[in-house]
């Protein structure tokens, strides 16, 4: 392609050689562009120079410009990123070269590698008609357009600037589209442009700025993806603003006289006064629904037409200031049209029904509810959905302001009033009371009649007789107002006679009224008297023949008569007898009864020929008798008199049998011998004072049929200490009042067993009748599984219920305690000793297994041991040792590690009763010396061994890394030799040590750029170092590197060992990055390696270093414990900016000294087994990292072997003896 470079500053050629920093300019012909060049190889559109347009076609036969991406000037290929200001001539001015002649522009390209066009670059250009805007373009500046003849505008959605005024004046502009990524619509964007009627934009748009849209006459539509629910039709042009806008600006629409209609969404929260100035809409749609929302609104929608009528969204009348019980809204000066609300009601349909004007009514109208009530009923109240109560009238009208779905007419009876009255002789019950009903409400009317009387009729105010029943109540149903009286009427009884065999009624017997007289009179038969009358239960009322009473009730009378009776002592007894009955009562007149002692009452006498049945004791019979030591009744006795016994103060022993069914009081009352006393089965019940006073009465069973105890039965019996109790409840049976009053405090009541629950038992146990309730003995039978194994120590057949009994199991010697079970063998525990409480007879196993002992086996120097290795055997088990000495030595002794001697036989034969660790001891033939070398920090070659006398030793070292060696020393600490290897003349036994030092190393700590750093120094091997950087303002800290330019860390500071020669640079990177600072610290005892800053979504490595003398226990963390191990890596939380971590040590051994210096203290664990050594009489506690305790125990001997299952983790073992204090920690792996 032909180019012809134009300069066009005279200083180009000077700038290209030297390639200084300005901007320069340069036209291309072909085009008649002139651009301006930079340095970062782009270009500006400068202007359009038609007289330099040298071409031929460029499209200006279609009167079109299109503006170029990319433009070469020496060779150097340019992209026009920018077109200027005014970059086209006035349209007088359009001639081109070489044709000489003037051309017409119409229609421009901008292609998308363009990416902004400056303030005014196409202004006043009336004859561009169209403009293509690629995709790419990013900004129109403003004016750019402005008085151009544009007729449609399609701005891409890269563009997310548009100016102030872009296309303003663009008269024949008639629709624009606005990209979906644009914000807002600048001032005057649009002003002026007369013949715009349509503008599509984005739903981001949030803001219209002023005069947006000034005088845009013909403006009808305005597009956007979001138009309310709430707007059903529009009938004319309307104007729909997007839900993404916020605010309108000030004249923003003003003039826009050709739109009728506008709908506001509630995004808008602010409008300009004036926002509306000059338009001509007749309707407004709105979607606020808030007051917040409404309260920025308010200025802008007064300057809309008087006439424009406003569109709400339902149920917002009120909100938009118009009051239901207007005609219209005070509020806005505007019509709002109104919206219809239904109405539905409700009733029970039973009592009346609803009628409601309208079902659906506009807002601010009235509507009128009517209740049509069933006779005996009124309206109570109407409420609506929720319940509320909204009225009590009836017609019910109001202004309908929303939908009331559901609103309810409650009906009620209407009240009615009863009076009661009560003739002569009655009464109205004192519970009822008359007064006003409800409607249609039962009533039920108690009266009580005067004694002897009864109801004879009901009767209405105007004496009608309503009811004839005479058994109260009277019940019906009042259905109006009422006034009843009450009649009563005599009653009439009958009076009934009998007489006993002995006798006959002579008069009296009939029917009698209430409260008169009546006479009975009986008459006697040959042999018998007359005694008295009797009732039907036979009480008696009187003595008197004739007898005279007043009759009040319905009467059965009985004359009674008594035979003859005669006095007669048989078999030193006297009795009562009665001929005609054959009957015989022990009478009163045995109180000096001298006969035997054991006194026995028979079934059966013998008179005169006939025989008797003794059939009762006599009040007193007996009473304060001294010679009767026991009684028994015969089984015809069935009535036993008042006192009978009363005071026998021999009696010792009696026998209450079922057959007697009648025992008056006191019978053996203050018996005060009377010791024993047995109640046979079916007695059911102890009489009044039956055994008052008998205060040498021990025991006493209750049997289960007694059901019955009166008052004072045991009172004063003060030596009764066992009450037998055969209830299984407490509640069994009646109890009278002080029935065991007085009795001993040490009286105890002896229920069933396993009826405890009964007696209310708790705890502290329980109380009946006063006196405590003693548990039944509960059997404990507690035994070894294999007594040969071990022994039960507690149980037994005295537990008490509900106690708490403890069970110890004692292992023999070789074995275990594992688990106790059950009788069933279900297991109840694990933990010895075992404590429960009782609730039953039990049978419990104690379990016991074999223990198993290790026995470690190691042999000296110059032997071994057969068999090799540790083992575990059983308790009692035999095992043989034997030990082969290597050539040139022999077997010396075998012994304990601690150095106990235990044999010199070889083989060895022994039985395993403990955790075992035997050595093999060798020794050389003869003229033979040992040589041990010892190398800390240094690794021994060549020198240990057994050497004949005066030869000599080659002795080699190798220093460790950071170490170097120094000299060999003997035990005293005197040198032998400081060269490295060495040769030592061999005398006798000797100890050597290796001696070595550690090394000396620098640290060099500089900073690159943007920065500094110090941490610079020298150290011995492994002393820790830190080296710290400080970013200057606008950088940070990236990473420290090596002499080598490698990675070392991140950490800042960075704390580390220092094990040889070290160069570290500070890395410092421009602007600001978000880290975490992360602060590492130390309980003391150990280092904290690992602070620092780090970026989020790295790992952050925090290591603990203990002390000589300390081991470390744990991470803590704002209070709490994060990890156990010595290492402990994490992930930073997002948004943390600084956290902090103490690492925490312990030391290894406290106090003076735990025991002397040739038996160390130790403790190991390893396969659920725990070992002490040398720990005896210490108490031993272990404990989890987290503080918990886990065990807890003494330690028996020297060397013990402990059974513990203990889960994985960090453990702290503390022994604490009379000598002082030592602590280790171990680690339980998975």
């Amino acid at each position: 392609m032909y180019m012809r470079r134009s300069i066009l500053s005279a200083g180009l050629c000077l700038v290209c050689v030297c390639q200084a920093m300005a901007d320069i300019s340069f036209t291309e012909s072909l085009t008649g562009f002139e651009y301006s060049l930079h340095e970062n190889l782009t270009a500006s559109v400068i202007k359009f120079v038609p007289s330099a347009y040298d071409g031929y076609s460029y499209r200006f036969d279609r009167h079109e410009i299109e503006f170029p991406e990319h433009v070469y000037a020496e060779g150097v290929l340019y992209n026009v990123t920018n077109i200027g200001s005014n970059v086209l001539p006035d349209k007088n001015d359009m001639t081109i070269l070489p044709q000489k002649k003037a051309i017409k522009i119409y229609y421009i390209t901008i292609p998308g590698g363009i990416q902004n066009v400056d303030k005014g670059a196409f202004a006043n250009a009336a004859y561009i008609t169209s403009v293509t805007i690629e995709k790419g373009v990013r900004s129109i500046g403003d004016q750019a357009f402005d008085g151009c003849s544009l007729v449609s505008i399609n701005i891409p959605n890269s563009v997310t600037y548009l100016g102030a005024g872009a296309f303003s004046n663009n008269k024949y502009l008639t629709n624009a589209i606005i990209p979906d990524d644009m914000k807002s619509l600048s001032s005057s964007l649009f002003s002026d442009c007369s013949s715009l009627r349509s503008v599509t934009i984005g739903k981001e748009v949030t803001s219209i700025e002023p005069f947006a849209f000034l005088n845009c006459t013909s403006f009808t539509s305005f597009t956007s993806t979001i138009i309310s629910d709430s707007v059903k039709s529009i009938g004319r042009p309307a104007f729909v603003i997007p839900g993404s806008v916020k605010s309108i600006g000030e004249r923003a629409f003003s003039g826009c006289i050709s739109i009728t209609s506008v709908i506001i969404p509630s995004s808008v929260t602010n409008i300009a006064g004036d926002a509306f100035f000059e338009n001509r809409f007749t309707d407004a749609y709105f979607e606020w629904n808030t007051r917040e929302q409404l309260s920025g609104v308010y200025l802008g929608l007064g300057g809309m037409p008087a006439s424009c009528l406003f569109h709400i969204p339902r149920g917002t009348e009120r909100l938009y200031g118009w009051d239901p019980e207007d005609a219209y809204s005070k509020g806005l000066q505007h019509s709002i049209e109104p919206h219809s609300y239904i109405t539905r009601v409700n009733a029970d349909p039973t009592h009346g029904s609803v009628t409601c004007n309208e079902d659906s009514v506009p807002y601010s109208q009235e509507n009128t509810l009517t209740a049509n009530l069933d006779y005996g009923y009124h309206l109570e109240k109407w409420t609506d959905a929720e319940g509320n109560i909204i009225s009590d009238k009836n017609p019910y009208t109001f202004h309908v302001e929303k939908d009331n779905p559901s609103i309810t007419a409650w009906f009620s009876p209407n009240e009615c009033r009863l009076i009661v009255l009560a003739g002569e002789h009655g009464r109205i019950a004192p519970e009822f009371r008359d007064g006003i009903y409800p409607y249609h409400q039962p009533v039920a009317i108690e009266v009580i009649p005067d004694e002897g009387y009864h109801v004879a009729k009901w009767t209405n105010e105007q004496g009608d007789s309503i009811h004839s029943s005479a058994s109260p109540p009277y019940s019906f149903i009042l259905n109006g107002d009422m006034t009843v009286t009450a009649h009563f009427a005599k009653n009439s009884y009958r009076v009934d006679l009998s007489a006993d065999v002995n006798g006959t009624i002579k008069s009296g017997a009939g029917v009698y009224e209430y409260d008169k007289e009546a006479t009975v009179e009986a008459s006697d038969k040959k042999g018998g008297h007359f005694s008295h009358w009797a009732d039907a239960n036979g009480n008696v009322l009187s003595a008197e023949n004739p007898y005279t009473f007043i009759v009040k009730k319905d009467i059965f009378i009985q004359a009674r008569f008594e035979e003859y009776a005669f006095p007669m002592s048989i078999n030193g007894l006297n009795y009562d007898l009665t001929r005609t009955a054959h009957a015989a009562v022990v009478n009163k007149d045995n109180k000096g009864y001298d006969g035997n002692a054991a006194l026995v009452i028979p079934d059966i006498i013998a008179y005169d020929g006939m025989q008797f049945t003794v059939v009762g004791i006599a009040d007193g019979a007996f009473q304060g008798n001294k010679r009767i030591e026991s009684v028994t009744f015969g089984y015809e006795t069935k009535e036993v008199g008042e006192g009978a016994f009363l005071g026998c103060s021999s009696l010792a022993s009696v026998s209450i049998p079922s057959s007697v069914k009648s025992w008056k009081p006191k019978t053996f009352r203050e018996c005060t011998s009377l010791k024993s006393v047995t109640f046979e089965k079916g007695v059911t019940s102890i009489w009044e004072e039956a055994f008052f006073g008998c205060s040498s009465l021990v025991s006493v069973t209750i049997p289960y049929d007694v059901a019955r105890i009166e008052s004072r039965a045991f009172s004063a019996c003060s030596k009764l200490q066992e009450i037998v109790l055969q209830w299984p409840y407490s509640d069994r049976g009646v109890v009278g009042d002080g029935a065991f009053s007085g009795v001993s405090a040490n009286c105890r009541v002896y229920i069933q067993k396993g009826t405890e629950g009964g007696y209310e038992w708790r705890r502290s146990g329980a109380i009946w009748q006063g006196v405590i309730v003693a548990s039944a003995n509960y059997v404990i039978a507690a035994r070894a599984k294999e007594p040969a194994m071990g022994r039960v120590i507690g149980g037994g057949d005295r537990e008490i219920y509900y106690a708490e009994t403890t069970l110890t199991a004692e292992a023999a010697e070789g074995y275990h305690f594992t688990k106790w079970t059950n009788a069933e063998g279900d297991t109840l525990s694990d933990v010895n000793p075992y404590a429960f409480v009782v609730v039953e007879d039990m049978t419990i196993w104690a379990h016991f297994a074999i223990n198993t002992y290790r026995v470690m086996l190691s042999a000296r120097d110059h032997g071994k041991i057969k068999p090799i290795g540790d083992s575990a055997y059983p308790y009692g088990t035999e095992v043989t040792l034997k030990a082969e000495a290597d050539t040139g030595f022999y077997f010396a002794k075998w012994t304990s590690a601690e150095g106990r001697f235990l044999s010199a036989n070889n083989p060895y034969t022994f039985a395993v009763r403990e955790d075992a660790d035997i050595q093999a001891h060798f020794a050389l033939g003869s003229n033979g010396h040992q040589v041990n070398v010892t190398a800390d920090n240094g690794m021994i070659k060549s020198g240990s061994g057994v050497y004949t006398h005066e030869s000599y030793a080659s002795l080699e070292v190798s220093a460790h890394t950071g170490y170097r060696f120094v000299k060999w020393t003997n035990a005293a600490g005197d040198i032998l030799s400081t060269d490295n290897p060495c040769r030592l003349l061999v005398t006798g036994d000797m100890d050597v040590w290796a001696v070595f030092e550690k090394m000396n190393y620098t640290l060099r700590v500089s900073a690159g750029a943007n920065g500094s750093a110090d941490g610079s120094g020298s150290g011995l091997y492994k002393d820790y170092m830190k080296a710290t950087a400080v970013a200057d303002d606008g950088y940070h800290f990236v990473n420290w590197t090596n002499a080598k330019g490698d990675n070392v860390s991140a950490n800042n500071p960075y704390e580390f060992p220092l094990i040889n020669d070290t160069e570290l640079t500070a890395v410092f990177e421009e602007g600001y990055r978000d880290r975490v600072k992360v602060t590492v610290l130390s309980s003391g005892g150990g280092r904290a390696l690992g602070g620092g800053e780090y970026d989020y979504g790295t790992p952050v490595k925090l290591t603990a270093v203990a002390n000589s003398g300390y081991f470390f226990t744990g991470w803590i963390r704002d209070g709490l414990q994060v990890s156990v191990e010595d290492e402990y890596e994490f992930m930073p939380n997002e948004g943390s900016k600084e956290s902090s971590y103490l690492a925490l040590f312990t030391k290894w051994l406290t106090g003076n000294g735990l025991l002397p210096p040739v038996a160390e203290a130790g403790a190991s664990y390893a396969d659920g087994l725990l070992r002490l050594v040398n720990l005896e009489d210490c108490m031993i506690t272990v404990t989890a990292a987290t503080g918990r305790k886990m065990l807890q125990l003494e330690a028996g001997s020297n060397d013990e072997l402990y059974v513990a299952a203990l889960p994985a983790g960090i453990y702290i073992l503390n022994a604490a003896g009379g000598k002082g204090r030592y602590v280790t920690k171990f680690v339980v792996r998975q």
